[in-house]
């Protein structure tokens, strides 16, 4: 790890997967990582796996107050916010967009 520097993200959908792949390079160099995800122990659990320099907390990005929670909390802990990482994403719907349920479509949409 390089030395740490005052520098904060926030990523999205960071308990798995490309997410998770972004949080551990910005951690790696040095950035205080805020890993939201919906998952809430997961996240923690992979803040944890970062260091004491990172944080985990439960966020739904389709829901405009809790991703207002997760960034307060985020503020509160680090007092800036300069990287966003929005990598968060569900694959709810495979085939055709015509033959997709419209309100599981509308909820790949809001978390996209």
């Amino acid at each position: 790890m390089q030395e740490p520097v005052n520098m904060v993200a926030i990523v999205t959908g960071a308990a798995k997967g490309i997410g998770w792949s972004v949080a551990q390079c910005l951690a790696g160099v040095g950035y205080h990582v805020a890993i939201l995800d919906l998952d809430a122990e997961m996240a923690v659990a992979r803040a944890c796996e970062l260091g004491s320099r990172n944080i985990g907390l439960a966020c739904d990005v389709s829901s405009e107050s809790s991703v207002a929670v997760a960034v307060q909390a985020v503020l509160a802990a680090f007092g800036q916010v300069d990287v966003l990482v929005n990598s968060a994403g569900i694959a709810d719907q495979i085939g055709a967009t015509i033959a997709q349920n419209v309100e599981a479509f509308d909820r790949v949409l809001a978390v996209h």
